[in-house]
């Protein structure tokens, strides 16, 4: 079952949320919690550094289930960016989050890894999938 949307602005995104946690429900199997997390840092991230807010650009959103895998897409077609580099900074999120404990910005991504069993970049850092693996599929 698959879920797909186009936005271009924030409030478009809130409008769409319950829908979206309707989804989460029906297909996350008691991980939705920690989905919506991940997506809701993904397309802050994508808002805020991909197309930048107040300028024109959308964002493509796609949560997928297959059996026991969850992925969700977050594509933009504003800027990119070098996420190997940011990757290698990250490292161990558990460490990271320990060396960075006041940081009150930057850390999205390594929330993402926390919460996602893997976290893919690709398409020059504008495309972010996230995996989530399903203990139960009812």
């Amino acid at each position: 079952m698959t879920l797909a949307y186009t936005i271009s602005r924030y409030d478009e995104f809130e409008e769409k949320l319950p829908t979206i946690e309707h989804y989460l429900q029906n297909n996350a199997y008691g991980n939705q919690v920690r989905i919506l997390y991940a997506l809701l840092e993904a397309v802050n991230n994508a808002f805020e550094h991909g197309i930048q807010r107040g300028k024109d650009g959308s964002i493509s959103l796609t949560l997928k289930r297959f059996d026991r895998e969850l992925y969700v897409e977050v594509l933009h077609n504003g800027k990119g960016f070098n996420y190997e580099t940011k990757l290698s900074q990250i490292g161990n999120p558990d460490v990271f989050f320990e060396e960075h404990q006041s940081f009150i910005r930057g850390r999205g991504i390594a929330i993402m890894q926390k919460l996602a069993d893997k976290l893919f970049y690709s398409e020059d850092g504008r495309k972010l999938t996230l995996l989530f693996l399903l203990e139960h599929v009812y």
